[in-house]
């Protein structure tokens, strides 16, 4: 946990997916793989957007992406 927003990460079969669940009542801005995409089919509460490199997470926000294993960009959180 960093600042208060938990970051889960899982690899299978060449694809990696990322989860973020921001605890906190404030917005965070997070660094994240550019490779990052979400998910098309998350539910509709899952409210945080991946763009160029970065995560933003609404308070109490959730994010779910996908990229590739083949990026090897960590994901610094």
């Amino acid at each position: 946990i960093r600042d208060e927003v938990l970051c889960l990460e899982r690899h299978y079969q060449g694809q990696r997916l990322l989860v973020a669940l921001n605890f906190s009542d404030q917005a965070r801005e997070l660094p994240a793989p550019r490779a990052a995409q979400a998910l098309d089919a998350a539910p509709e509460l899952v409210n945080g957007t991946w763009t160029n490199g970065r995560l933003r997470l609404p308070p109490y926000g959730i994010a779910i992406a996908s990229c590739s294993t083949e990026e090897d960009q960590a994901w610094d959180v």
